[in-house]
C-alpha cells in the first residue's frame, strides 16, 4: 500500500493534470479527504493512502490514471472517487480553487465541507484527527456549531449519537 504524502498529493496531481491537458481534456478534479487536507490545510497531517476526487468522466481519464499508476509503480486505485457517496449536492462555498493547469482546474473541498464528509462517514480513530484538526481551523467551539456545518450539506440528516459524543470529547479537551 502506497503512503502518499502533502508534496507527493501534489506532484501526482500537477503531473495527472498535465498528462490530461496534453491530452486535450478540460475538466475539474475535485479533492477531498486526506489528500485534500493534507494539501490545503494540515499541513503536518500524516500520510494518506490514497487520493480521493471527483474527476472528468472520460475513457482517457481513465486511461492516464492507469499510465501514471505503472509509471510511478502505484496501486490501480492511487487517485479514486470512492467518497462520492459523502459528497453533498453543489452548495454554495463548497469547493476552494488552488490551480490550474492548461483546461484542468484543481480544486479542494472547503475545511467546512471536509468536517462535514469526515463527520458523515464516522469511522472514529482513523478520521478523529482531521476531525480535531479541522474544528480548530475552523474555529468551532461547540456541538450546536458542528450540528449546523453538518446540516449545512447533509440535509435532513443527522449526526449519529457516537459522533456527537466524540465531538463533544475533542472539544472539552480544546
Amino acid at each position: 500500500m502506497e503512503l502518499f504524502e502533502r508534496e507527493d498529493v501534489d506532484r501526482l496531481l500537477r503531473l495527472l493534470a498535465q498528462r490530461l491537458d496534453a491530452a486535450g481534456v478540460s475538466g475539474t478534479i475535485s479533492l477531498v479527504g486526506g489528500a485534500a487536507i493534507s494539501l490545503q490545510y494540515l499541513f503536518d497531517r500524516d500520510s494518506t493512502t490514497d487520493i480521493d476526487a471527483l474527476l472528468p468522466q472520460s475513457p482517457i481519464v481513465a486511461e492516464i490514471i492507469h499510465d501514471i499508476a505503472v509509471q510511478e509503480n502505484l496501486d490501480s486505485g492511487w487517485i479514486n472517487d470512492a467518497a462520492k457517496a459523502y459528497i453533498p449536492f453543489e452548495t454554495i462555498d463548497m469547493w476552494v480553487d488552488i490551480f490550474a493547469i492548461g483546461g484542468i482546474a484543481i480544486r479542494v473541498a472547503s475545511a467546512e465541507l471536509l468536517l462535514a464528509m469526515k463527520l458523515k462517514a464516522d469511522r472514529g480513530l482513523r478520521d478523529r484527527g482531521d476531525i480535531e484538526g479541522l474544528l480548530g481551523l475552523i474555529g468551532v467551539h461547540s456541538l450546536e456549531e458542528v450540528k449546523e456545518i453538518f446540516e449545512k450539506y447533509h440535509h435532513q440528516e443527522i449526526l449519529k449519537e457516537s459522533t456527537c459524543l466524540m465531538v463533544e470529547q475533542i472539544l472539552s479537551n480544546a
